[in-house]
C-alpha cells in the first residue's frame, strides 16, 4: 500500500514537472522606446529608437513592431520605417529599431507608445500584445531653430560672477593682512 502511493506521488510529481517546463517556456517582451535627439527642431532630423527585449523563458515568434505616433501633419520620415516585423526572437536576446523623422511644426504633442504584437508559439495561436515605455516623461516638445536651449555655450556670466565671488573672497583677507601689516609696521616705529 505504502509503495503504490509513493510511485503515485512520484508519477504526479513527474507529470507536475512536466507539465510547468512546458507551460513555462513563453515569450514576455519588453518594449523601450527613447527619442535619441536631445532637442529636436523643426526640419532638422529627429532619431527614435525602439528596443524590445525577450524576457520570458520561450521564443516569441512573428512579432511585429508598429508605431504611428509620428502623424503624418507633424512628421516625415526621412530614413528606416515606423513599423517592422521579425521571425522569431529567442528568450534573452532584443532587437533594436532605429528611424528618422523630421518634425514639421513646432509643438508640444503627447508621446504615444509603440505597439509589438506577437505569438509564444511557432504555430500562431493566441496574438500578445506589448506596448513601449513612453519617451520624455509623455511629453516631447518641438523648438523652432531660434528658441533651441543652447546647453553648450560658455556660459561667460556664470564663469564673471565666479571670478567676482573668488576675487570678493580673496580681496577681503588680503586688505586685512595689508592694512594690519602697515599699523604694526608704524606702532614698531615708535
Amino acid at each position: 500500500m505504502r509503495v503504490s502511493m509513493m510511485k503515485t506521488l512520484a508519477v504526479l510529481l513527474v507529470l507536475a514537472l512536466a507539465a510547468s517546463a512546458v507551460v513555462g517556456e513563453e515569450a514576455e517582451l519588453i518594449v523601450a522606446k527613447t527619442v535619441l535627439t536631445r532637442n529636436p527642431v523643426v526640419n532638422q532630423e529627429m532619431m527614435v529608437s525602439v528596443r524590445i527585449f525577450n524576457v520570458g523563458s520561450g521564443p516569441a515568434y512573428d512579432i511585429t513592431l508598429n508605431d504611428m505616433s509620428w502623424l503624418r501633419e507633424n512628421f516625415t520620415a526621412e530614413a528606416g520605417i515606423l513599423g517592422a516585423r521579425w521571425e522569431k526572437l529567442a528568450a534573452g536576446q532584443n532587437i533594436t529599431h532605429n528611424f528618422v523623422v523630421i518634425p514639421s511644426r513646432p509643438t508640444v504633442m503627447r508621446a504615444a507608445p509603440a505597439t509589438v504584437s506577437y505569438h509564444s508559439s511557432a504555430r500562431g495561436g493566441k496574438e500578445l500584445t506589448a506596448f513601449s515605455s513612453i519617451p520624455n516623461y509623455g511629453y516631447l516638445r518641438i523648438y523652432r531653430a531660434n528658441e533651441v536651449p543652447n546647453r553648450s555655450l560658455p556660459h561667460y556670466f556664470e564663469w564673471t560672477v565666479f571670478a567676482a565671488l573668488i576675487a570678493a573672497a580673496l580681496a577681503l583677507p588680503a586688505v586685512l593682512y595689508t592694512s594690519s601689516k602697515k599699523s604694526f609696521a608704524s606702532a614698531q616705529r615708535k
